[in-house]
């Protein structure tokens, strides 16, 4: 029901609005950090400057696409739904997923440069 989920949307809204930013700029940071320390290692290094652009993409969809969903529904009462809350929290749950992907996806290219053999790249190039 419509006031069962404004009540929890609006509650983590108010609890991560301010800090999931900084994490993920933070996330973003220590990923470029991880590129440069391979900067030897191409497909390492490269594997992370490409997760570092998804998550960059995730914090543009949060940005532009889930944030201003998010403002919107901070200003609805429980006791007075909107014609068409089942339209935007379907829109946001969308973006969600699409950002949700990203995200995914740039933490398997960081665990792949993480814990590949570094001498992998060298038999490759040789062949």
């Amino acid at each position: 029901p419509y006031w069962i989920y404004l009540q929890r949307q609006q509650a983590t809204i108010r609890a991560l609005n301010t800090p999931m930013p900084l994490l993920g700029a933070a996330t973003i940071l220590v990923t470029l950090v991880s590129a440069y320390l391979r900067r030897g290692q191409r497909l390492r290094c490269t594997a992370c400057v490409v997760a570092a652009l998804l998550l960059v993409g995730a914090g543009l969809i949060t940005r532009l696409a889930n944030q201003p969903i998010n403002a919107v529904v901070m200003t609805w009462l429980p006791s007075q739904p909107p014609a068409d809350w089942e339209q935007l929290r379907d829109r946001w749950w969308h973006w969600h997923i699409l950002r949700t992907l990203l995200g995914s996806a740039a933490l398997l290219l960081v665990l792949v440069a993480s814990i590949s053999r570094p001498g992998v790249e060298k038999h490759a190039s040789a062949k």
